[in-house]
C-alpha cells in the first residue's frame, strides 16, 4: 500500500478468531453440555480458546473505530462498546428462555451462525470499507460546498 495505513487492515486480524475459533469453540462448549461429553475439562480448555480468541478481535476492532473516524473516534468507540452491551444484555435475557425450550447445544449453534454472520460483516468491510469511507468523505465534501 505504499507505506499508506489502511484501518481496513487491521479487521483482517480479527477474522480468523472472529469467523472460525470463537464459533467452533461455542459449538464445541455448547454440545459439550448438551451431550454430557468431555467432563469439565473439554468445556474449560474450549472456553480458554475462546477467550483467547477475544482478546484477539477486540482490541483490533476497537483499533479500527479509532483510525476509520479519528476526528469522531471517542464517539465510534463509546457507541461500540455501547451496542456491544446492549446485545450482551438481550443475549443474557434471551439465553435462558431460549436454552430451555431448544437445549444449550441448539442455542450454541444459533449464537455461533450470528457470529459467523457478523465475521462476513467484518469481511465484508475490510474488503470494501475503504471505499465505503471514501465515498462517505465526498458526500460530505460535497454537502459543504453546496451549503457554502
Amino acid at each position: 500500500r505504499d507505506g499508506k495505513r489502511v484501518p481496513e487492515d487491521r479487521l483482517r486480524a480479527s477474522l480468523i478468531a472472529m469467523g472460525v475459533v470463537i464459533p467452533s469453540c461455542m459449538l464445541l462448549y455448547g454440545w459439550a453440555i448438551e451431550k454430557q461429553v468431555g467432563g469439565i475439562p473439554l468445556p474449560v480448555i474450549v472456553m480458554f480458546i475462546q477467550g483467547v480468541a477475544q482478546t484477539i478481535c477486540f482490541p483490533t476492532l476497537n483499533t479500527y473505530c479509532t483510525e476509520a473516524m479519528p476526528e469522531r473516534s471517542s464517539e465510534v468507540v463509546n457507541g461500540n462498546y455501547f451496542l456491544r452491551y446492549c446485545f450482551a444484555g438481550l443475549g443474557s435475557a434471551f439465553c435462558l428462555p431460549a436454552i430451555n425450550k431448544i437445549g444449550v447445544g441448539w442455542f450454541s449453534t444459533l449464537s455461533a451462525g450470528f457470529l459467523v454472520a457478523s465475521a462476513l460483516g467484518v469481511w465484508a468491510t475490510a474488503v470494501w470499507g475503504a471505499g465505503w469511507r471514501e465515498g462517505a468523505a465526498d458526500a460530505k465534501a460535497e454537502e459543504s460546498e453546496i451549503s457554502e
